[in-house]
């Protein structure tokens, strides 16, 4: 078989060409695409599951049809990425932001836009989430899949 590297091949070529002697040798295909894209995806997991999670009461039980879509398209949304996310990012650190961030942004939304009350202990508990998410992405060496 001729080496990827002596043939001069398109990137969409060359990774297609990458894949299928990985899956020939057994081993899983490393997913391609810039690390930073990951990140993006991650984001927009996060805003979709706060999207979701702060209109499921107008669903009133998911009898309200437009706003059940909404909530279910976003749910759809933000575990899709996310499944792509942990191909490239370790599921520990994913989970741990998407669901750390996710509470803190969703108490945060609910205490502005849905005046719900947040006393001095709501507010240390984001706080000490929102520490844990610094922690990982600031001193965490655990973040490749």
């Amino acid at each position: 078989m001729v080496p990827l590297d002596s043939l001069s091949l398109s990137p969409m070529a060359n990774e297609a060409a990458q894949a299928a002697q990985a899956a020939q040798a057994g081993a899983a295909p490393v997913p391609s695409g810039p690390p930073g894209l990951y990140w993006l995806l991650l984001v927009i997991a996060i805003v979709a599951e706060v999207i979701a999670t702060t209109m499921l009461k107008s669903t009133e039980g998911f009898t309200r049809l437009w706003s059940s879509v909404i909530v279910i398209t976003c749910y759809e949304i933000a575990f899709i990425l996310l499944a792509l996310c942990v191909k490239r990012i370790a599921v520990s650190v994913v989970y741990a932001l998407w669901s750390g961030v996710g509470v803190a942004l969703v108490t945060l939304v609910a205490w502005f836009w849905l005046d719900q009350p947040l006393d001095a202990a709501g507010l240390a508990g984001v706080g000490l989430i929102i520490a844990g998410v610094v922690a990982i992405n600031g001193f965490s060496k655990t973040t490749a899949a």
